[in-house]
């Protein structure tokens, strides 16, 4: 079944949008591809009462996967990289894809 994790940094958190895109979700995309990562989409919050900064989605194949891709020693330079982009640690929350939409073009 496929698997959502997201990441969610809070609202006051310095955030370094530019070195996350640059350096930061290459590095998960090259480390955790290998794992079963599918796609990730960033959002930007802009709305005033929102209590996050950023979200980001990343879509596995598997629970096993993105467990495994957590657990794996190159996943320990993902995590390190935090600090290099955000002065907080992000909430993190996953489960299951139980039913999506999508407009057909």
């Amino acid at each position: 079944m496929t698997v959502n994790a997201t990441v969610l940094y809070p609202k006051d958190a310095a955030f370094d949008l530019k070195y996350y895109f640059s350096n930061h979700m290459t590095l998960a995309v090259e480390r955790w591809s290998l794992h079963g990562l599918k796609d990730w989409r960033v959002v930007q919050f802009t709305s005033s009462d929102a209590p996050f900064v950023v979200g980001a989605m990343f879509t596995w194949d598997s629970m096993n996967g993105l467990t495994e891709a957590c657990k794996v020693e190159d996943s320990k330079a993902i995590f390190e990289d935090v600090p290099n982009f955000s002065d907080q640690e992000p909430i993190i929350l996953y489960g299951d894809v139980v039913e999506t939409w999508q407009r057909s073009i």
